[in-house]
């Protein structure tokens, strides 16, 4: 039997993903040079990077439950586009990661487009609630690493942004089956 299958399997491994990408998470903040802009901070940051890439292509893996060549192709692509935009322009983040759920949802741009023909409203709501998501998630992160400093404040940081991940990704999953759907379409 597939492990993917079993939805209490799944939750288990998705757990263990939020809690394994928290602790990896909280031990960067443990090493964390004092220096931001030291060459073992910068490498800290891409490691850092690098395994919220992985948590979050687990993630979408466990709730996607298999995953197509062009899909994992897509989340490699959009972390990429992620990643450079919270660099170059981390105002914009939340709509970066709000738009590229619904293409990591299906896949491919094309579908992501029908189903948000079909679906409009459904569509602006989650990508609304997506971006607020991701502003509250950092007012979290800021606010815990400013009440409980160092490395518990950003493991508890993390569990709670990987809780809100796996929720935001589960509906997006949802969305993406409404494709499939043959009720009519929204007006």
């Amino acid at each position: 039997m597939n492990m993917l299958r079993s939805r209490a399997r799944r939750g288990v491994m998705a757990a263990l993903v939020v809690t394994l990408h928290a602790g990896l998470q909280a031990a960067f903040v443990a090493v964390a040079p004092r220096l931001p802009l030291d060459a073992g901070a910068i490498a800290l940051a891409a490691a850092s990077a690098l395994v919220m890439l992985v948590a979050a292509a687990a993630l979408w893996t466990l709730a996607l439950r298999a995953v197509a060549r062009g899909t994992l192709l897509t989340l490699f692509i959009v972390g990429l586009v992620v990643g450079a935009s919270a660099v170059v322009a981390p105002v914009a983040l939340p709509v970066v990661v709000a738009l590229a759920s619904p293409l990591i949802a299906v896949g491919s741009p094309s579908t992501a487009a029908a189903i948000a023909r079909r679906h409009p409203w459904r569509t602006l709501a989650w990508v609304i609630v997506t971006a607020v998501a991701v502003v509250l998630a950092t007012i979290v992160a800021m606010l815990l690493g400013l009440l409980s400093p160092g490395a518990p404040g950003a493991a508890l940081a993390w569990v709670l942004i990987g809780v809100g991940a796996v929720g935001l990704i589960g509906a997006w999953v949802r969305w993406a089956g409404a494709r499939t759907s043959p009720g009519p379409a929204q007006p």
